[in-house]
């Protein structure tokens, strides 16, 4: 009696590939030319690692998520709803109760959004799943950058929701920025890459660092 072997059977499926995006998409939407106004301003160096970051992976593919960012502006969104209203439609002291409310519900409202900030959200520059095709797990996953004052490091995360699983690499900003303060695209991708590779496993995903040729 003949064994039947199916095409494939018994072999694991081929890692998922992650290339470096080429030349046109970062030029057809002028990553090349994200620039910092000062080297020694932290918030413009986060400005640009946040602009590129959250719009290149939604453009090779990886879906961006906004559960956790919409909780967030839901709850400022509600705050600022009772703080108008004991400004505007209460009275001291004829509303003192309606007022009292309305305070401590802002607060509450802010202690929520402090936790959310805290434990979830911390330094993300985006929130991202994996494409449907890549085989990788349906998890999102949060890609941090931060930089302490008066340091010159610049501290990257690739991070699960949970925090259980946690990718950590820090760099000088010399890496990531030219002496006239423009921002180094490929090598902030390859860094971001590079993290995911060891944070799903090189049997899962590989980075392919070399920049595909335009058409």
């Amino acid at each position: 009696m003949k064994k039947v072997v199916k095409m494939g059977e018994g072999k694991s499926a081929a890692p998922y590939k992650l290339v470096l995006p080429d030349e046109d998409l970062h030029e057809e939407n002028g990553f090349n030319d994200l620039k910092v106004g000062s080297l020694y301003c932290p918030t413009d160096l986060m400005k640009c690692f946040s602009e590129y970051v959250s719009e290149v992976f939604p453009k090779i593919g990886w879906e961006e998520s906004f559960y956790w960012a919409n909780w967030r502006l839901l709850l400022c969104a509600a705050g600022c709803g009772f703080a108008c209203w004991g400004h505007f439609m209460t009275k001291f002291p004829d509303g003192r109760v309606m007022l009292g409310l309305c305070v401590c519900s802002y607060f509450i409202l802010s202690g929520f959004v402090a936790v959310l900030d805290y434990f979830i959200l911390q330094a993300s520059v985006v929130a991202i799943f994996p494409p449907q095709d890549s085989g990788l797990p349906q998890e999102r996953i949060f890609l941090d950058v931060s930089m302490d004052r008066f340091e010159s490091e610049i501290t990257l995360i690739v991070r699960s929701t949970d925090g259980k699983t946690c990718i950590e690499k820090k760099n000088c900003a010399s890496k990531y920025f030219t002496e006239d303060g423009y921002f180094e695209c490929q090598a902030c991708f390859a860094d971001f890459a590079l993290m995911l590779v060891e944070y799903y496993g090189k049997d899962k995903l590989t980075f392919v660092g070399e920049t595909k040729k335009g058409k």
